[in-house]
């Protein structure tokens, strides 16, 4: 996005996990204060953002089409974790809540890695049309890989 290589592109769903700014920079190559990604929401059909981080609010009031909060630690936002219990080091458990369903999530992914990239994943996918049951399978099946998942 720094180059404009993708003015053309519209994404369906874009997600901001609110990871550290350093852990940004390697993932996806950009600073959050160049303005590129803000560009990737405002290119995003879907957006799809980190409540408890304060640039991802920033993002939200930027973002052009359909936007979704969603929050680890938030009681209120459009997907929330509640009920979480952690397994240590086997993974995290909690009910994904939106505005009118409950979706239980069982993930071999621990800390709050396992929280953080599971809701967004849940929450993305649901927002797509992805069946609950579906959803809390794929997670529960996920494996973290060196921690890539």
């Amino acid at each position: 996005l720094q180059k404009n290589i993708f003015e053309p592109v519209t994404f369906a769903l874009g997600i901001y996990l609110g990871k550290a700014e350093n852990e940004l920079d390697v993932g996806i190559g950009v600073r959050s204060d160049d303005g590129s990604l803000s560009r990737l929401f405002q290119k995003s059909v879907i957006s799809l953002i980190n409540e408890d981080d304060a640039f991802g609010r920033y993002l939200y009031d930027r973002a052009a089409f359909l936007k979704y909060f969603y929050s680890i630690s938030r009681v209120i936002s459009d997907f929330t974790a509640q009920d979480k219990k952690s397994r240590t080091d086997e993974g995290v458990e909690y009910d994904m809540l939106s505005e009118n369903e409950a979706i239980r999530i069982i993930s071999h992914v621990a800390g709050d890695d396992g929280y953080l990239t599971t809701l967004a994943a849940a929450a993305g996918a649901r927002i797509l049309g992805v069946d609950c049951r579906d959803i809390a399978l794929g997670i529960r099946t996920m494996k973290e890989n060196n921690k890539r998942y």
